[in-house]
């Protein structure tokens, strides 16, 4: 009896540790990642994370889910989905999250998804941070095509082109943000980043 009851607890601390590490080396996309790392508000952490809780109640439009499918199977990132360990159930759980916080979830009419800060559109994509994918390449040819459109295209619009096609395609907005998670992700995990 003492021996099984040794041999349990073992178990049990094993897979607690199972656990922590799992956790510890997951790319979770949730309203910490959201509040550090997607979010450029200048607001306490406390606030933001807060805030993303609280637009979790809200119930995307049918479009997010149409998009966000559309962004993760079109095939733009999949190694990089892989090679982050995420699954694309993830990925899209986390891009639907966002857009609660973001747009409620699409439910905000296009002339009230621009932000003071110039971010547009569902997942207000900031138009140097659209830039900034596209240079480092987390927006690729893969995913200027999925959008409609060349990378040569969107490399030579001037910043009010890009704000008006970030605000006006959804479609290419959602690759946008699929590809700014993919950038933050990578990049903490460069910097030995947990979280």
């Amino acid at each position: 009896m003492k021996i099984l009851l040794i041999k349990n607890f073992f178990i049990n601390c094993l897979f607690i540790f199972f656990l922590i590490v799992n956790k510890a080396h997951s790319t979770v996309i949730d309203e910490v990642f959201w509040a550090k790392y997607y979010n450029a508000e200048d607001r306490p952490l406390k606030e933001r994370v807060r805030d993303y809780k609280k637009a979790q109640n809200i119930k995307p439009i049918v479009n997010i889910k149409i998009w966000v499918d559309y962004a993760v199977d079109s095939g733009a990132f999949d190694y990089e989905i892989k090679d982050l360990g995420l699954t694309k159930k993830e990925l899209k759980e986390g891009l639907k999250n966002i857009s609660k916080i973001e747009s409620s979830g699409g439910h905000l009419p296009k002339h009230l998804q621009v932000s003071p800060t110039g971010a547009q559109g569902l997942f207000q994509i900031i138009e140097e941070t659209a830039r900034s994918v596209i240079k480092n390449k987390q927006f690729g040819p893969k995913a200027a095509k999925a959008a409609g459109i060349s990378l040569k295209d969107l490399q030579a619009m001037n910043r009010k082109e890009l704000q008006s096609f970030l605000l006006n395609n959804d479609k290419a907005n959602t690759l946008f943000a699929t590809a700014i998670i993919i950038q933050k992700l990578q990049h903490n995990r460069n910097k030995g980043v947990v979280r």
